[in-house]
């Protein structure tokens, strides 16, 4: 697919969501949330109550589904479960003592137990996953999307994810990682009042920088395709510490999303920036222009996974021998909010 593929289905779903949430800062919302699921990176929307933050990011979750294999399994014995486990970590190249303790991304394993029965419940993104598919006839199902209001008074360990591993509670479940309905186990992440949970604040942190949740069983694996994080503005009554840096140095063959006439188009930057630049000359130029420009990586898993989800496919860079290759530039940056 070619970058005028995945702009028409980017438009097509800008204009979706844009024809529910009406408004011009409600569709500058919108082409921000779809910035943040293009280059995978987390959102912040800032705004007074009742602008539809939280709905419309919630909203934008709504419209995805996937491609999952479900397999179910009972065991009475622990080997039995291992090897289990070992089975299917050898078929996907999955170290098996992650699996069984659920700290792997796209997979959700879930056990019950009853009597001296133990059944293990294992749902597989086959997006993530591609070898799944030969475990069990693939369904779609709405990824899952994981929104909540938070405040400091909450356990951010029931918000991200947690281990269990005491003897007295697994009976003969084996030590794992409960992350399901949680920040640990979503595709998608809407997190209201973020900066009203300075606790959760610090250790999602680390989540985004890391894109793992430390548990006592180990460190779960967490790179959903989008977080959107919102708040109210910051002012004397709702007052924080946020300071906001986007800057970049980048070559000619870099996929950029810009904005023209209102629509969104991808391109190498280096047919943007070219024109601008006269044969051989180098360095910084401040130009007259009211495009929007914002730089993504088209190699990225996270571009990868959400490429797919539009049934396209991340196309490969184009060689473009110009100026701008031969040329570190600053682009323009544009802002999310």
């Amino acid at each position: 697919m070619s970058f005028e593929d995945v702009s028409q289905a980017l438009n097509k779903l800008v204009a979706t969501v844009t024809d529910v949430y009406r408004g011009y800062w409600q569709h500058a919302m919108v082409e921000s949330i779809f910035a943040g699921l293009l280059i995978g990176e987390p959102v912040l929307l800032i705004g007074s109550h009742g602008v539809m933050k939280t709905s419309m990011a919630n909203f934008v979750g709504s419209l995805f589904d996937k491609p999952v294999a479900t397999v179910k399994e009972s065991f009475h014995s622990r080997s039995s479960l291992e090897k289990y486990f070992e089975d299917i970590g050898s078929q996907l190249k999955i170290n098996p003592e992650n699996l069984t303790r659920n700290l792997v991304d796209g997979i959700d394993v879930q056990y019950e137990q009853i009597g001296d029965a133990l059944t293990a419940k294992v749902e597989i993104d086959v997006v993530k996953h591609s070898g799944a598919a030969k475990f069990a006839e693939t369904t779609r199902k709405p990824i899952k999307v994981f929104s909540m209001q938070v405040n400091d008074q909450m356990d951010p360990e029931d918000i991200l994810g947690y281990g269990i591993d005491h003897p007295a509670i697994l009976g003969l479940k084996p030590p794992h990682a409960i992350k399901s309905r949680r920040v640990a186990g979503a595709d998608y992440v809407c997190l209201d009042e973020i900066f009203g949970a300075t606790r959760l604040l610090s250790k999602l942190h680390h989540v985004l920088n890391e894109k793992v949740v430390d548990t006592t069983v180990g460190s779960i694996e967490a790179k959903p395709l989008g977080i959107m994080l919102c708040t109210n503005p910051l002012n004397q009554f709702y007052q924080t510490n946020v300071a906001i840096m986007n800057a970049a140095s980048i070559a000619g063959d870099e996929p950029i999303c810009l904005k023209i006439n209102n629509k969104l188009s991808v391109m190498p930057i280096a047919k943007f920036v070219d024109p601008f630049f006269k044969e051989a000359e180098e360095g910084e130029k401040t130009v007259n222009s009211t495009h929007e420009v914002l730089a993504f990586n088209c190699r990225s898993p996270a571009f990868s996974k959400f490429a797919r989800l539009l049934d396209t496919k991340p196309t490969s860079y184009l060689n473009y021998d110009t100026k701008a290759e031969r040329s570190k530039l600053r682009p323009a940056t544009a802002s999310l909010f």
